[in-house]
């Protein structure tokens, strides 16, 4: 194949050669080495995508060159160095900065790679992206489509790569962002068509709450859940956004009670109450109010405390977890399924697949306890309907607050942390009942009050 050359606007000629890697391929182009400029690579778009498509692009490249943003001397950002063009002077792409020595965050959350980092470098890296959104926010640019899969990482150090899809105005003219994934997006561009107006820092703040979580909690979704119970609604992880309804946070799901966080999330309890508010401020608090979601600043602290306050486990050296937790939550997590016997012995719960005791009445798992059916271990759906008393999430001990299951010996909910001794009538209301008790009393002193007045007037009158 021909070696192509491509110019800039100042004279300056790049020499094209093959793609950095086999996934360099995208939808709306591919990334290229240059080979007389090894540090650096270049983004060729597709010329399928028209002629007034890639002049709105390159209008929007020249612009972020013009607007001389510090951006462009930060490491964190692809940023655009050089605008492209052909022989005929039609814009065909941009140069930045080469990543070759990083990968793709998306990929170092998967099974195989996660594990390589231990918790601290997991927070330095969700403290280090909340710094590099920051620093975009602070310039007024919006990211739109931010998702880990625009985003590299090396050492903790986050890289924000597809910068040619942020959202910026200069004067009058909005470039605006107009791709989003629906796993990253908030509940109002769930169903979006994206228009100018879609994306806002706001709209950044959700996504960034989502792969914080995701980074601190072991790759799960904040609206991923299991079902707990045969015959448990199905719904998926776009009607839960939409919904607001997380299995982390109890308060969301009260009608739902056969639903529950992930066996391979640790539980929300073993992060520190300031990261705990912030992620409720965003999922809870953000899920309609958009303005209350945390600022990118806001996670920074927060997460510094946090890495300063985590102890190593005794019973694993690599397990690290902060020591306000009641225990290790990684060493939950990786307990074997098999307990109390040999694979294929036992019983086998038909909730979480945990295979116990043969003569065991409850699962042997801690996060899940619920009674085994009347019959011995078989399929999931129970043969007689007759027998779906069996299949009733009934745990050895239910959280009278929020109804999680707990162990027998338990004496604050492993999901709400509440007593579980304790009635839920004891406990604070909410403040929609406080409001209504606090309204009934004042409509009933009132109507004493006139009640009084008229028998009094009528008395002396």
């Amino acid at each position: 194949m021909a070696a192509r050359y491509y110019h800039t606007k100042g004279g300056k000629t790049y020499t094209l050669g093959g793609l950095i890697s086999k996934e360099a391929k995208g939808g709306e182009g591919s990334v290229h080495r240059l080979p007389n400029n090894p540090d650096l690579v270049a983004k060729i778009y597709r010329v399928d995508l028209g002629s007034d498509d890639l002049a709105r692009r390159g209008r929007k490249i020249e612009a972020m060159l013009a607007k001389g943003s510090t951006l462009a001397a930060d490491q964190t950002f692809a940023w655009p160095l050089d605008s492209l063009y052909d022989v005929n002077g039609v814009f065909v792409g941009y140069v930045m900065r080469s990543a070759a020595d990083k990968i793709k965050l998306s990929k170092q959350l998967s099974d195989k790679l996660r594990k390589n980092m231990t918790l601290e470098e997991l927070i330095v890296a969700a403290s280090n992206l909340a710094r590099t959104i920051d620093s975009a926010h602070s310039q007024s640019y919006v990211i739109g489509d931010l998702k880990p899969e625009n985003l590299l990482v090396s050492s903790a150090v986050i890289t924000v790569i597809d910068v040619d899809s942020f959202q910026f105005s200069v004067g009058s003219e909005l470039f605006p962002c107009r791709a989003g994934t629906p796993e990253w997006l908030p509940p109002e561009l769930q169903n979006a068509s994206f228009t100018n107006q879609s994306f806002s820092l706001e709209t950044d703040c959700w996504a960034l709450a989502v792969i914080i979580f995701k980074l601190l909690m072991n790759d799960t979704h904040p609206f991923t859940h299991r079902v707990t119970a045969v015959s448990a609604e199905r719904t998926t992880q776009k009607e839960n956004i939409i919904n607001g309804i997380s299995a982390h946070f109890p308060d969301t799901h009260r009608s739902r009670l056969s639903i529950a966080r992930p066996l391979t999330s640790p539980p929300i309890e073993s992060l520190p109450l300031s990261v705990r508010k912030l992620f409720e401020q965003a999922f809870i608090e953000g899920h309609l109010a958009h303005w209350s979601r945390p600022k990118a600043a806001d996670w920074i602290e927060p997460l510094r405390d946090f890495r300063e306050q985590l102890v190593k486990c005794r019973a694993n050296s690599s397990h690290q977890y902060w020591q306000g937790a009641a225990a290790c939550p990684w060493c939950e997590i990786e307990k074997p399924a098999v307990v109390g016997g040999s694979l294929g012995s036992g019983k086998t719960c038909t909730y979480c697949g945990t295979s116990s005791k043969a003569n065991a009445v409850f699962c042997s798992r801690v996060n899940c306890g619920r009674p085994f059916p009347l019959e011995p271990s078989g399929p999931s759906v129970l043969k007689d309907s007759k027998d779906s008393d069996a299949r009733k999430p009934l745990p050895a001990k239910v959280c009278p607050h929020c109804y999680m299951s707990n162990t027998k010996q338990a004496i604050r909910c492993r999901s709400c942390n509440r007593d579980m001794n304790s009635s839920a009538s004891n406990q604070p209301k909410s403040v929609g009942e406080s409001a209504l008790i606090a309204v009934s009393v004042g409509l009933g002193i009132f109507v004493i009050g006139v009640l009084l007045l008229l028998f009094f007037v009528a008395l002396f009158g």
